[in-house]
């Protein structure tokens, strides 16, 4: 499962949107919409309901979104701790 497609799904059920997160995130809408298509096949389920312009998520969509949140964070988390090494080992050289 690709963390970027996570952030981008991410991005369209905060902004209710497919368009809106397709601006946001900088990739064509249907970009956007083969990202999320794509983890729904993955997942074997349908993650988001399009009802018109509206596009909010299913109970899937609710779960995977808990979940992606917290692994993009704790990407953020680790990405941080590395730095800070690197930044600890530079000064003991």
């Amino acid at each position: 499962m690709d963390i970027h497609r996570l952030e981008v799904f991410c991005k369209v059920v905060e902004l209710q949107s497919f368009t809106k997160a397709a601006a946001v995130v900088l990739l064509s809408q249907p970009t956007v919409s083969e990202h999320v298509r794509s983890l729904e096949e993955l997942l074997g389920e349908k993650l988001l309901d399009r009802l018109g312009r509206e596009v909010l998520p299913t109970p899937a969509g609710r779960i995977l979104y808990r979940y992606a949140q917290n692994i993009i964070r704790l990407r953020g988390e680790a990405v941080q701790a590395i730095e800070k090494f690197r930044g600890n080992m530079a000064g003991h050289l």
